[in-house]
């Protein structure tokens, strides 16, 4: 897996790693071989966010499908509802190019991605939970996050990972009923582009695996056994607009299924919060 360093200034976009502090964080092995995957890994020092150096980099024709950005901190990352996502340095910080989905999966793209990271993850020897829609939780808090964006036929997956410090609740929303937390204790010190092209390659086989040998059918049993608060008694939206009851799993569409009293409830979009959380 070749690595490429971005060599030039993107104005108000992203910078290239200072010399020193490539050698302090990287060392010299930065270069893995994973046979039968092509992808890259682009790397920048500061940038306005992963996602937005990928799109930049795929306009000027750099970025190909399987390739994927790593940027050691962002100011302006983002998640949902494009929410800012705190962004020190030390923590993976990447957006990673998919190839458009067959038009069965593109309703389960955000949730797919969320899924093959958490296998990956278990794999690498964390094992994490999903919380629906997009997060990712270890023993109960939040250590990650995946946005899917989509332009045309073109799919970028961007990625936040809390492997060496998380935010601390006073920088955390008002409105923010998950603590932060992060895998330092389950990885250690770690350099950022091996565990980065570890993950991926991982992530990649998990892909391929998926949609190569899962209907949908299987695919939401197999996310639904991952699920955080599976059988737990939930509220779910946003805003004045929340639906309640128990966690039963996931429809072939992405969406969450409810059970209150007696009816099933089907959620299409918002957060979840546990009922004694607020």
């Amino acid at each position: 897996m070749k690595t490429i360093y971005i060599k030039k200034v993107y104005p108000r976009l992203a910078y290239p790693v200072d010399n020193k502090k490539k050698s302090e964080i990287f060392g010299l092995k930065d270069t893995q071989k994973y046979p039968g995957f092509s992808g890259r890994i682009y790397v920048a020092g500061r940038c306005s966010s992963s996602l937005d150096l990928a799109w930049a980099l795929m306009d000027e024709g750099e970025i190909r499908t399987w390739d994927s950005v790593l940027c050691l901190e962002q100011w302006a990352g983002r998640g949902q509802l494009r929410r800012t996502w705190v962004s020190p340095a030390g923590n993976i910080y990447a957006a990673w190019s998919w190839p458009a989905l067959p038009a069965k999966w593109k309703p389960q793209t955000s949730i797919l991605a969320g899924y093959i990271f958490a296998r990956a993850l278990a794999e690498l020897g964390a094992e994490v939970k999903v919380k629906w829609p997009n997060d990712l939780l270890f023993q109960g808090k939040k250590v990650g996050g995946v946005l899917v964006e989509e332009k045309k036929d073109k799919v970028m997956v961007g990625f936040g990972l809390n492997v060496a410090s998380s935010p601390d609740r006073t920088s955390l929303r008002d409105d923010t009923v998950v603590e932060a937390g992060n895998l330092g204790r389950v990885f250690g010190k770690l350099n950022p582009i091996m565990f980065w092209g570890k993950l991926v390659y991982k992530s990649y086989n998990w892909y391929m695996h998926i949609l190569s040998h899962y209907t949908l059918g299987q695919f939401t049993c197999a996310v639904t056994k991952l699920l955080a608060y599976l059988g737990q008694e939930v509220a779910v939206g946003w805003g004045k607009d929340i639906k309640y009851g128990q966690v039963l799993g996931l429809d072939v569409d992405g969406s969450l299924l409810l059970k209150n009293g007696s009816k099933l409830v089907r959620v299409t979009s918002g957060s979840i919060m546990l009922e004694d959380a607020g």
